[in-house]
């Protein structure tokens, strides 16, 4: 039984040490066509710099799967710029608001706030950074990063103003 535990241990602190980054984008056409991807990324890194004041981008490429483990709806749009904030990561507040900007996005494309409510609870429970999948708070760091400390104040919906 201690050989089981132990066994179960590595496995898990391999997977938190490695964490599954995704290395391309699989949503259209980000992922076939490298000038919508490279002006994707562009805006990405713009975004993510204006979220983080220090000015450091995460070390990995940003990519986007649209939707992640849900259709991509009229509201792909909304999930791309989920995933800039998530790629971004920050503080728990930050991911507070990035879920409820998804939701508010949502609503804004004529779904229902119930729908709204789900998406956000969806990704709620679903992205929290000690899990090491691809869609996880702070997934273009290295390994699980967790919440940081990242200045109050700001209006983050501003920074995705940007063209």
């Amino acid at each position: 039984m201690t050989a089981v535990r132990l066994t179960l241990g590595v496995a898990l602190a391999s997977m938190a040490a490695v964490a599954c980054t995704p290395m391309h984008s699989r949503l259209q056409p980000y992922r076939d066509c490298p000038a919508a991807e490279a002006v994707l990324a562009r805006r990405a890194r713009t975004i993510c710099s204006c979220l983080r004041a220090d000015q450091r981008l995460p070390p990995h490429a940003f990519t986007t799967d649209g939707c992640s483990m849900s259709p991509d709806g009229d509201w792909s749009d909304c999930c791309v710029d989920h995933d800039i904030a998530y790629w971004c990561g920050g503080s728990r507040d930050d991911r507070r608001e990035a879920d409820r900007r998804l939701a508010s996005c949502v609503v804004a494309r004529g779904h229902s706030h119930g729908f709204g409510e789900c998406v956000r609870l969806a990704v709620r429970a679903g992205g929290v950074p000690w899990k090491p999948f691809p869609w996880r708070w702070a997934y273009g760091w290295e390994g699980l990063r967790g919440y940081e400390h990242t200045p109050q104040g700001r209006d983050a919906g501003a920074c995705f103003m940007t063209p």
